[in-house]
C-alpha cells in the first residue's frame, strides 16, 4: 500500500478564467500556485458540516460539527483503517459506497475482532466528549478482504436488484476458504 503520509499529485480542470485568477492570486501572494490551492482547499472544507455522529452513539440531526474535525478524527495513514472508519460513520460523511462497504465488515460476525475500530478518535473524544458506537473488528482481515469488499459492492451495484450476501459473492468468485 502507498505511503499516504506524504503529498500528493491530483490533476484538475478548472476554467480558463480560474486558472488566471490562481496566477494573479499567487502571484500578489507571493506564492506557488499550489500552494495557494492547498489553502483553498482546506478553507473550502472547513466550511462543511455534518451531524455529529459522536454524540450518544447515533447521529443527533441539528448537532452539526465541522467536516474536518470528524475527518481529522477518523483519518488514519493506513488506507483500508482510514475507509472502514469513514464508512462506518455513515454516508452523511462519506457517500454511500463506503458506508455500504464499511456495513459488510461491521454488519458481520466473519469480521469481528479485538480491534477497536475508532479507539480514542486521534485524542478527539477527550475534546469532543459524549459516546461513539463500538465496533471490534479483526483488521487484518478487514485488510486481507478489502478488495473483494470493494469488489462486491460493485457487484451489487451492477447487478441490482439482485441480492446475494457477501459469503455467496465469495464463493461464486471461488475466494471462500
Amino acid at each position: 500500500m502507498a505511503n499516504r503520509s506524504k503529498k500528493v499529485v491530483i490533476s484538475a480542470r478548472i476554467d480558463p478564467q480560474l486558472k488566471d485568477a490562481l496566477d494573479i492570486a499567487a502571484s500578489k501572494q507571493n506564492e506557488k500556485i499550489v500552494k495557494l490551492l492547498e489553502e483553498f482547499v482546506e478553507i473550502g472544507l472547513g466550511t462543511l458540516t455534518l451531524p455529529n455522529p459522536f454524540r450518544e452513539g447515533k447521529i443527533r440531526f441539528g448537532n452539526e460539527i465541522n467536516f474536518l474535525e470528524v475527518f481529522e478524527a477518523v483519518w488514519d495513514p493506513d488506507e483500508v483503517l482510514f475507509k472502514l472508519r469513514a464508512g462506518a460513520i455513515g454516508p452523511e460523511f462519506c457517500g454511500e459506497t463506503l458506508s455500504r462497504q464499511a456495513k459488510v465488515v461491521i454488519g458481520s460476525e466473519y469480521f469481528k475482532g479485538e480491534y477497536d475500530l475508532f479507539d480514542d478518535l486521534n485524542g478527539h473524544t477527550q475534546i469532543w466528549g459524549g459516546t461513539y458506537d463500538k465496533h471490534y473488528v479483526n483488521l487484518e482481515l478487514v485488510k486481507k478482504e478489502w478488495p473483494i469488499i470493494e469488489s462486491y459492492i460493485a457487484f451489487l451495484d451492477n447487478n441490482q436488484p439482485l441480492v446475494v450476501s457477501y459469503e455467496d459473492y465469495k464463493k461464486m468468485r471461488g475466494l471462500d476458504s
